[in-house]
């Protein structure tokens, strides 16, 4: 009698722990982290996202020397939650102008772990031929719109992680 009843509550335990262990998988096969729905984002920026807390940006890269001389120049607008990630094959104190840009924009200067060294905001197209250096050497630049960078309280020293 004792033996059955033993079997009994094995069996259940068993049964719970299969239950919990299917619901784990399906979780997992299910879950995936808050990002913008595909249809939201802006045609021509799905190279990949930058994500920093709840701040989701889709990004365009620029990493051939062509792509990052023309950059966002001669474009009608850089749409909200979008950017421009240049990337450079190493560390340096690369410059950027403004020749040919309708609009103003931020331009937030990352190091080779994606974290924010410093950040040059309201680069208006009138600045031209003026040219913008980062504070320190950097890997990563990425263009948003003028003012993205105040509205979503970036700061030094804030990382980013990249999604494709």
């Amino acid at each position: 009698m004792i033996l059955v009843q033993q079997f009994r509550n094995n069996r259940f335990f068993i049964h719970l722990g299969l239950a919990l262990l299917l619901l784990g998988v399906l979780f997992l096969c299910f879950y995936t982290r808050e990002r913008l729905p595909e249809t939201l984002i802006p045609v021509g920026y799905a190279d990949g996202m930058l994500v920093s807390g709840t701040t989701q940006i889709a990004v365009s890269i620029a990493d051939t020397t062509t792509e990052r001389e023309q950059g966002l120049s001669g474009t009608a607008e850089l749409p909200t939650g979008a950017g421009k990630l240049f990337v450079f094959e190493q560390p340096g104190t690369y410059g950027f102008w403004m020749k040919d840009m309708n609009y103003s924009i931020d331009i937030i200067w990352l190091d080779e772990y994606i974290n924010i060294i410093s950040i040059t905001e309201y680069v208006s197209p009138e600045t031209y031929p003026e040219v913008f250096y980062p504070n320190s050497p950097i890997v990563y630049a990425l263009e948003v719109p003028a003012g993205f960078s105040t509205a979503k309280g970036l700061k030094r020293g804030q990382s980013f992680t990249f999604q494709k």
